[in-house]
């Protein structure tokens, strides 16, 4: 069937396919894959074990995104208002 001609009783023309845009959380999640991610704390310290995780999903919420993550200790969500990348020597101590 030709989509640019009249279509047929009863067939209506086939809508043509649009991709959509990726979202913000999607195209968060694909730029931190499997990288070692580190919650922001509030109060100025050195960070600990706890705040270390790998990104498991990205959605979106009204006042930003949320980001749910796999933790060493096993837990799967915590609050943080801010989470980074973890630079190389964060890394290296998290790794020793």
């Amino acid at each position: 069937m030709n989509i640019l001609s009249k279509p047929e009783a009863g067939n209506p023309a086939p809508a043509p396919f649009v991709r959509a845009a990726p979202t913000p959380a999607a195209l968060y999640q694909r730029a931190h894959a499997g990288k070692l991610m580190i919650m922001e704390p509030k109060a100025a310290r050195e960070p600990v074990a706890a705040d270390f995780f790998h990104i498991e999903s990205v959605g979106t919420h009204p006042t930003g995104l949320v980001v749910t993550g796999r933790f060493a200790s096993g837990l799967s969500s915590m609050m943080a208002s801010s989470v980074r990348e973890a630079n190389e020597a964060e890394i290296a101590s998290h790794n020793a």
